[in-house]
């Protein structure tokens, strides 16, 4: 068994705990926070523990899960790589653009394997749906949130749209040309709703479409390549795909797999640390993702009036 430290003590900890203690593959060596309320609430839980101190938990670990953005977020990171222990940030774009290639630099350098958590590369429509995708032509996504007075904690660019930017470049394997964005202001100072265009090398185009003010919770994607088209809602999870029979487009549910959701990004973590797989594929492309997402936030304020996060 791998084993393992928690650096956090928040909800999301708690989950993600139980998530690795459900997977089999990891043994909890214990978990750091600075937050004593929430430790103590932990520790009541789920009886793994506790350390005051980062280092220390460390020193006792192969790895190390950071589960709650704090202000030392970079530094106990870049601790960790410099240790020689392997890390899998669940909320990796808390990270500006300059620290993600920081420590993807670390990285490489300690031969240790990065992953970062919460990603819909691992959810089970994606999955299914990988194997169709050769070729994309034109990208079309969609990721909407139900409005909430709370929601102006959500950056629409950095929670939001990031994420679909990051799937655009898994599926399409080429420089990003030119982009193009605007954005709407409607119940806040900064954007409510942001539409991005991409334009890649290879002549694939992206449209990309967040918003925070919806009324309901939309999470899709529609790939189109020659020949074929696939619609995967990353939100209820279902595929449906076409292809051209003859004079007739054939519309066809693809069935999908949800018994591999969450435990699926345990499983390649706990892999590439046991077959010695070094590379920072994941950080990397977390690093041009950011970088787009800063390019879009340049737009944004160049050509509109809103503040842009």
């Amino acid at each position: 068994m791998i084993k393992i430290g928690i650096s956090g003590s928040s909800n999301a900890s708690k989950t993600h705990i139980r998530q690795l203690q459900e997977s089999g593959l990891f043994q909890i060596c214990g978990f750091y926070s600075t937050d004593i309320v929430s430790a103590r609430s932990l520790i009541k839980e789920l009886n793994i523990p506790y350390f005051s101190d980062f280092s220390a938990l460390i020193k006792v670990c192969d790895a190390i899960s950071f589960t709650t953005v704090t202000t030392q977020f970079f530094n106990h990171i870049a601790q960790a790589v410099k240790s020689f222990k392997h890390i899998y940030i669940n909320f990796p774009y808390h990270l500006n653009t300059n620290e993600l290639k920081n420590i993807n630099n670390l990285v490489k350098e300690a031969e240790v394997v990065a992953q970062t958590g919460f990603s819909d590369r691992f959810n089970p429509a994606f999955l299914t749906a990988r194997p169709l995708i050769q070729s994309p032509n034109y990208i079309d996504a969609a990721r909407l949130i139900q409005y909430s007075p709370q929601n102006n904690r959500i950056s629409v660019i950095r929670d939001l749209l990031i994420k679909d930017i990051e799937i655009v470049l898994h599926l399409i394997q080429s420089n990003v040309k030119k982009l193009s964005a605007n954005a709407v202001s409607i119940m806040h100072e900064n954007p409510d709703m942001v539409s991005t265009r991409i334009e890649f090398d290879n002549g694939s185009i992206a449209n990309l479409t967040a918003g925070r003010v919806s009324e309901m919770n939309i999470r899709k994607v529609r790939v189109y390549q020659n020949q074929s088209y696939i619609f995967i809602d990353l939100y209820e999870k279902w595929v449906k795909s076409s292809s051209k029979i003859s004079e007739q487009l054939d519309f066809e549910d693809i069935p999908v797999n949800h018994n591999n959701d969450q435990p699926e990004p345990l499983l390649h973590f706990s892999r590439a640390i046991h077959n010695n797989l070094t590379s920072s594929a994941f950080l990397e492309t977390i690093c041009d993702v950011s970088d787009i997402a800063d390019k879009i936030s340049e737009k944004i304020k160049l050509h509109t009036n809103i503040f842009s996060t």
